[in-house]
């Protein structure tokens, strides 16, 4: 059963998104990866995937369904925040774009048995602190051959870790000049409440080969972290990262062990058998 506790947190983060965060301004970080990211599974979906008719499982606002069904494909998404799927509704409906939205646990989907060409999440197996369950479910509803793929956000040492270390110090500093000495060291940690599980890449591999999957590929991705800047730092901040483009997907392609290390996310992909 899902913990309501989790899913009031979710909708309550989802109730105090700003606006603009969901925009494509590509002047920030949160924009940049967006980008790069749906661009990445795009194209792999394109390549590999045998059909169109998708699922984004733990879908949220459907930020990546929404460039997906502007592309032809037939996407549902399921989630079991209200709040976050309420977002999606309205961002597909401004587009004028159709799609099947679905209040319900990834782990006892209502699907019949392969169902689905390609079955998606974008960080939401690291919530889980047993994520076999949601992975079993996910890769039933899927047809045989079809794709299956994930990003993951590590509880591990990352080039994020840089980026929290940085938010800390700036979050100390100003607690510091505003004189709030009371939980200072706790007030200043990267509010990061939903990450559940530690699981390497391996593990990952391993769990998702167990549940009927072959061939699967798993990587580092993103190699810049999210820093706590002002607002014209954030694009000075983007612009550098628009330079490094190139060699930014050339690392999200590498598939070495630099990537696993120092990328922010783990993207993995495969197929059941």
């Amino acid at each position: 059963m899902p913990d309501t506790k989790i899913i009031k947190k979710w909708d309550n983060f989802w109730q105090n998104v700003p606006p603009d965060i969901l925009d494509d301004k590509l002047d920030d970080w949160y924009s940049l990866v967006w980008k790069v990211g749906r661009e990445y599974w795009r194209e792999i979906f394109d390549k590999y995937g045998k059909g169109k008719k998708l699922i984004e499982c733990g879908a949220g606002s459907a930020k990546l369904s929404l460039y997906l069904a502007k592309h032809g494909y037939d996407c549902t998404m399921l989630d079991n925040s209200e709040e976050g799927l309420n977002l999606g509704k309205a961002r597909f409906l401004k587009e004028n774009l159709t799609g099947k939205f679905i209040l319900g646990d990834v782990a006892k989907m209502s699907f019949k048995d392969a169902t689905f060409d390609i079955v998606t999440s974008g960080g939401l197996l690291q919530h889980f602190e047993d994520i076999r369950p949601a992975v079993k479910e996910m890769v039933r509803v899927l047809k045989p051959g079809g794709l299956f793929a994930a990003i993951v956000i590590p509880k591990k040492f990352s080039c994020q870790t840089v980026g929290d270390f940085e938010h800390f110090v700036v979050k100390f500093t100003k607690n510091v000049i505003k004189g709030r000495f009371s939980g200072i060291i706790s007030e200043s940690k990267s509010e990061s409440p939903f990450y559940i599980n530690s699981l390497s890449l391996k593990q990952y591999v391993e769990i998702f080969q167990a549940a009927g999957m072959e061939n699967i590929s798993g990587t580092g991705l993103s190699p810049f972290p999210s820093l706590a800047l002002p607002k014209i730092g954030h694009k000075v901040y983007a612009e550098i990262m628009k330079k490094m483009m190139l060699l930014w997907k050339r690392f999200d392609s590498s598939h070495s062990k630099l990537t696993e290390i120092w990328g922010a996310s783990f993207g993995i992909y495969g197929f059941k058998k």
